[in-house]
């Protein structure tokens, strides 16, 4: 059964920020395949500048999502 994991930034203040991803997301793998990945991480870098007020922040919503397909007739 193929399990899909993913995330997105569906929201974020300034709306204009661009983000750069990263890290090792391991996309559709089985549940034995990622068993023997055990972990995994994304990371999202903005570059400086992008942010507001002299702080440069940022701020935005992260959403991970786990999804898995069953096979046809389960």
């Amino acid at each position: 059964m193929p399990i899909t994991t993913k995330a997105t930034i569906p929201q974020s203040w300034p709306s204009g920020a661009r983000y750069t991803r990263g890290g090792s997301m391991p996309g559709t793998k089985t549940f034995t395949q990622l068993k023997a990945q055990r972990t995994f991480k994304d990371t999202v870098t903005a570059k400086p500048g992008q942010g507001s007020g002299s702080a440069d922040l940022l701020f935005a919503v992260y959403e991970p999502a786990i999804s898995y397909t069953p096979r046809p007739g389960n």
